[in-house]
């Protein structure tokens, strides 16, 4: 019985190209998304400390009015950078919406 031999001799190193190829991109795609989880990790951690800031702000303030007048209110003198409290604020707006 005669094996049926293929010839490849031509596409020697097709895989090698392929990887060679490729794998740049896959490396610049992790890169990407590595750059990606970490800005939206520091934008949350801005928020969630423009938050606290927020609340030990409010809580610091005296209570001296009834209880049906107190409203939300900011120190403008608080640590919480103005983008902050913008996006706060919008937050907000977006739940008060839903």
């Amino acid at each position: 019985m005669r094996r049926l031999r293929l010839s490849a001799e031509g596409e020697r190193g097709a895989v090698a190209i392929l990887v060679a190829i490729l794998l740049p991109l896959v490396f610049i795609g992790m890169a990407a998304l590595t750059v990606d989880v970490g800005n939206i990790s520091a934008e949350r951690r801005q928020l969630q400390n423009g938050a606290d800031a927020v609340a030990l702000s409010a809580a610091m303030e005296p209570q001296t009015a009834p209880p049906r007048s107190r409203g939300w209110t900011v120190n403008p003198q608080s640590a919480v950078p103005e983008p902050v409290l913008g996006q706060i604020s919008r937050t907000v707006q977006q739940w008060q919406a839903d």
